[in-house]
């Protein structure tokens, strides 16, 4: 059984003491971990069923908006009917010169339906634009609520206390406000600094030489944003722990992880890799099975994302009570007497028991 207690009395371990320490917390307690990562998997899956069925609502009423109009242009009785006609009711006009106007009118009908569908598609196009965007702040919150959710249950693991389900969900939801504004201005960063590194100097480049300075850019922007993502990888569980704000988060962490930002690196590194891995496992699977096997094959994904998108959380408290273990000579002992609802023994000897 893995020691959950490692990172507090190994502050120096190497990047194994951290993969340890994750599986550890995890299976200290698999049923929570695993309950959370799946009821947030069912969430992102209900949210995409309903982006798919109000996509397809729009885009159903677009079309008949856009033919509607169509319609009404082609067969207005301003320009059909009324005076212009293809009757003479006073038998004194005459047809060749009103069919010649006619056509005229028609010919200036179709000039301007050029700029109708221009508006139609406009209007379309910022609508999906307000879908995206919509469907994106839908996804990032659920991914935020759960993902607070996992880290308060790591942290109650570390703490000795019994996490629950419902009761990290309930706490997850009260720093939801504070973790979403981290997030968003973090990610504000990371695009100001893309348009900055990569995008303007792209634009600015000559044609020739144009797929060269983005390729550069593009490895220049790639290590600037795993710099600035290992420096600030404990702003969220130090809004978690100890009630940051979202701006105080951001000098937190950098306090806590610039001297380590190797070591941060190399750790997280590893995961992604572990997933593409894992992906790569389940799809070979189902290539390779027939049967009620491969039915089985298709729901593998689905447990793995469950385990490895708690261990990505976990990872994250990890590094943060690591950092700050060897910043500020932090115990699990004063982590239990600051946390709610520990044991009443509290401190290294109540985690113990628990592993």
């Amino acid at each position: 059984m893995y020691d959950i207690t490692e990172i507090f009395r190994n502050p120096a371990g190497d990047i194994r003491v951290v993969c340890r320490s994750v599986l550890a917390v995890f299976s200290a307690q698999p049923k929570v971990f695993s309950s959370l990562a799946f009821f947030q998997m069912v969430s992102i899956l209900i949210s995409l069923l309903l982006d798919a069925v109000i996509s397809g609502v729009f885009f159903k009423l677009n079309c008949k908006i856009d033919s509607r109009i169509r319609r009404f242009l082609m067969t207005d009785d301003d320009f059909f009917g009324g005076s212009y006609g293809m009757q003479d009711d006073s038998g004194d006009g005459d047809i060749n010169e009103m069919q010649e106007e006619y056509n005229e009118m028609q010919e200036e009908l179709y000039n301007e339906m050029p700029e109708v569908s221009e508006m139609c598609s406009t209007e379309s196009l910022g609508q999906l634009i307000g879908g995206v965007l919509m469907s994106v702040i839908v996804h990032i919150s659920i991914l935020t609520i759960f993902g607070n959710a996992i880290m308060y249950a790591a942290t109650d693991t570390y703490s000795g206390a019994l996490p629950g389900v419902l009761s990290s969900l309930g706490k997850g939801c009260k720093k939801f406000c504070h973790v979403f504004t981290f997030q968003c201005i973090l990610g504000l960063v990371f695009g100001v600094i893309y348009v900055l590194i990569v995008f303007l100097p792209t634009k600015a480049a000559k044609a020739s030489t144009e797929i060269y300075i983005y390729i550069l850019t593009a490895i220049i922007y790639l290590i600037i944003c795993c710099v600035l993502y290992s420096v600030m990888i404990a702003g969220v569980p130090s809004i978690i722990v100890e009630n940051h704000s979202p701006f105080s988060a951001f000098s937190r962490s950098w306090n806590l992880c610039k001297s380590s930002i190797c070591f941060i690196f190399c750790s997280i590194i590893w995961f992604p890799v572990l997933v593409l891995v894992a992906v790569w496992i389940t799809y070979d699977i189902q290539e390779k099975t027939n049967g009620a096997t491969t039915y089985f094959s298709m729901f593998a994904p689905f447990g793995i994302f469950a385990v490895l998108s708690s261990g990505a959380v976990i990872l994250h408290v990890v590094l943060y009570f690591l950092m700050r273990v060897r910043s500020e000579g932090y115990t699990q002992a004063v982590l239990s007497s600051e946390h709610e609802g520990h044991f009443p023994d509290g401190g290294v000897e109540a985690a113990i028991e628990m592993t």
